[in-house]
This record gives C-alpha cells, structure tokens and sequence, in this order.
C-alpha cells in the first residue's frame, strides 16, 4: 500500500552496506520470499515493520476483508493514518492503489520458520526494527517470533515507520 518510501528509513538504511536487503511491512515478506530462490550475496536481511498478523484471529481479519470491500477508499485512509501514528506525517506522495488480494496477502502470511533459519544458516544476518507504538502490528508479538532468527530493535515511542 506503500511505494517508493525508502526516504522515510534513511536513519536505518544509511548503516547498510552495499550488500544488504531491506524490506518494510510487506516489502519484508517481498523480501524473504526473494531470497528463497536466490543466490545473490545478502550479508544483512533488515526487516523493518514486517507484516506479521499471524496472532490475529479470523474474525478480526474478516472484518478487515469486510470494511476494505465495503468502502477501500475509507479503509485505505484509515490504514494511512494508523501506518503514520504517532506522528501525522503525510503520506500521499507513497499512496500505492491495491485491490483486497494484497490485503488477504498481508493477513495471511504465515512466515516460515524453516525458511528464516536458512536465510541465517546462509550467512546472512537479519535484523527486524519495531516500534513499540504500531498500530498496524504487534511489535512485541512479532518481535518475539523474529528474535529466534534476528536481532531485533524496539523504537519504544514510534509506530509502524518507526518515525517519532
């Protein structure tokens, strides 16, 4: 639902080097799903946010289903304001336009453990990056989930951008 919004983590992706993958919120699924078939050189996997909703049950993501195809454009504003939190920074020049096959995409991926332990195996290293004030994931969840695979970061008072 993001574009084009690597100069929103400059403070993060400045420390990578020119062998590092970086993916936010669903770009970090994009990203794991890449290295699978790859045989690129990745020293450092850094997953920012990553879309992690395997905590949620089914009914809160078929409400999310149902509010997204009853009204997308209300659904997409609110999902830009929760994805800013705590700060109100505007976000309409990464607006990206998707249909509810990204959304059920997103609500229902599973990360595979097997597949993160390979990455590391590989020599890569993965870092994860969350905000303690996400309103679009829980950080604590997920950071639980990532720390057997990753270093994980906690921005205490930031959201889903990590921004302040």
């Amino acid at each position: 639902m993001l574009q084009n919004e690597s100069s929103l983590f400059e403070e993060i992706c400045t420390q990578c080097g020119e062998y590092s993958m970086v993916g936010f919120s669903r770009g970090a699924i994009d990203a794991i799903e890449y290295l699978q078939g790859c045989d690129d050189r990745v020293d450092v996997l850094v997953l920012i946010s990553p879309a992690f909703f395997e905590d949620r049950d089914e009914a809160f993501k078929q409400s999310q289903l149902e509010v997204f195809a009853k009204d997308k454009n209300a659904y997409a504003k609110a999902f830009y304001r929760n994805i800013a939190s705590p700060s109100r920074l505007d976000l309409s020049a990464y607006k990206k336009d998707e249909g509810i096959e990204a959304l059920m995409r997103l609500l229902y991926y599973r990360y595979d453990s097997t597949q993160l332990q390979k990455i590391r195996d590989s020599g890569t290293h993965i870092e994860v990056h969350l905000g303690g004030r996400d309103r679009i994931i829980h950080s604590d969840v997920a950071g639980k989930y990532f720390e057997q695979f990753a270093t994980v970061y906690y921005y205490k008072e930031r959201g889903h951008l990590l921004n302040g």
